[in-house]
């Protein structure tokens, strides 16, 4: 498992920033994975937020579309053909692999007691865990969900945490692996049931109210995660009820829903299966390009005008 923090120090200049904790210490991440930017778009970062997600052909989808969108913003030029050269450059088992699937955990928003900067601004805190899509792993991961859903228990949660970092070093917080990975790890230990929910093929999305989020806590411990290989829950501030659905969340909480109660919405028939099939059309396009090394620039051209259409 990988396991991702994202806080700041107490100085001027130790400003947020995105660690990689290990057991020989932490690394600044300079380029986050893939999986952890794509979530962290779907939420309002900096508010009490939560994800859980399995990954897939939708992250490649989600790339693509972003490096079309920006190549087409660019234009026929230098620049845009520089975009192109880096996009069929990529490889995008990099992003997902059907043969190593992953499954991720995003709290947000954590704040904990007597955490403030230079100025005395609150503190923020936010963890990321990262593992093999496995029964461990998902048992692990709900048992923290849970946790974030219930105020009391959450700044429970939030205090444990805090006693694994200290403020000061090179990155401004200095955390302590094995007091995190045991935290973490421990959290399987709940009280979990694994009944396969009977609504995995439903979006239900709601307001964030105290009463839906104590029933989405009440199905997290109940029912295994559906198999969908999409963001699975995300209880989070301003978002709207179009994301939520556009993401095929199973379990969504939001702000801007306008509802006190559930409302429950029919996925798209096969979503995962033509998701898929689109995304393989483009990885042969960008591995045909790269393996038979035709001329960048008329391929260049060739892209620009099928992205047009």
């Amino acid at each position: 498992m990988k396991i991702y923090l994202n806080s700041r120090g107490f100085e001027q200049d130790s400003d947020y920033r995105w660690l990689e904790v290990h057991e020989t210490g932490q690394t600044r991440l300079e380029n986050m994975p893939y999986i952890l930017s794509a979530i962290a778009d779907l939420i309002e970062f900096n508010a009490p937020s939560l994800v859980l997600a399995r990954d897939g052909y939708w992250l490649v989808d989600d790339y693509l579309a972003d490096a079309i969108k920006s190549i087409q913003e660019i234009g026929l030029n230098r620049e845009g053909f520089q975009a192109f050269q880096d996009l069929i450059k990529i490889d995008l088992d990099t992003i997902y692999s059907p043969e190593n699937q992953q499954i991720i955990l995003l709290i947000t928003g954590l704040e904990p007691d007597n955490w403030r900067d230079f100025i005395g601004r609150q503190i923020r805190l936010s963890i990321a865990c990262i593992g093999e899509d496995c029964n461990e792993t998902e048992q692990i991961f709900r048992g923290l969900a849970t946790r974030t859903l219930d105020e009391q228990d959450r700044q429970r949660l939030t205090a444990e945490i805090k006693q694994a970092i200290n403020f000061g070093g090179k990155e401004g917080v200095e955390v302590n692996y094995k007091h995190l990975i045991k935290l973490i790890e421990d959290s399987k230990n709940q009280a979990l049931e694994n009944k396969s929910p009977s609504d995995g093929d439903r979006i239900k999305i709601g307001g964030c109210t105290d009463v839906l989020k104590a029933e989405l806590a009440a199905d997290i411990k109940k029912y295994s995660l559906p198999k969908n290989q999409s963001p699975l829950v995300i209880v989070t501030d301003i978002q709207t009820e179009e994301a939520l659905i556009e993401a095929q969340v199973w379990r969504g909480l939001a702000s801007l829903v306008e509802s006190e109660e559930w409302k429950i919405l029919s996925k798209p028939e096969n979503p995962t299966e033509s998701s898929a099939q689109s995304s393989d059309q483009n990885l042969y396009l960008f591995r045909f390009f790269v393996k038979n090394k035709f001329s960048p620039v008329l391929l260049f051209i060739a892209f620009f005008l099928r992205m047009l259409g």
